[in-house]
């Protein structure tokens, strides 16, 4: 039961890692684009968010099939969106959320689904 729980844990940090990830990327790139932007330190810190977030992937890789958790990285687009949204002051649509909303609909069904096999 720790291991299920461990596995769900690392799915949702890797949710989590890889749009904190882009949004340090993006801070990178508030002078435009260089090659200068690789040795800056959001850049560097989007870098480790996503080391990070492979590491907990892998663990949950050895969890559950991957077919069965591969949609859940979809997560990370909501979680984007909502950084976007929230913290750079970016747009979000009617459609936008429309979409996000039919995102979790559609992990629910997956999770649904899954409980069965």
């Amino acid at each position: 039961m720790l291991r299920i729980v461990m596995g769900v844990f690392g799915v949702a940090i890797n949710a989590v890692l890889l749009p904190v990830g882009q949004y340090f990327w993006k801070l990178s790139l508030e002078n435009g684009y260089s090659i200068k932007v690789f040795w800056s330190k959001h850049f560097i810190y989007g870098a480790l968010c996503y080391v990070l977030g492979t590491i907990f992937w892998l663990f949950a890789l050895s969890v559950f099939p991957l077919s069965k958790i591969y949609p859940f990285v979809s997560l990370s687009y909501i979680i984007g969106a909502m950084i976007g949204y929230l913290v750079l002051k970016e747009p979000l649509g009617w459609i936008n959320i429309g979409g996000y909303v039919l995102l979790i609909v559609s992990l629910i069904l997956i999770t649904i689904g899954s409980s069965g096999n």
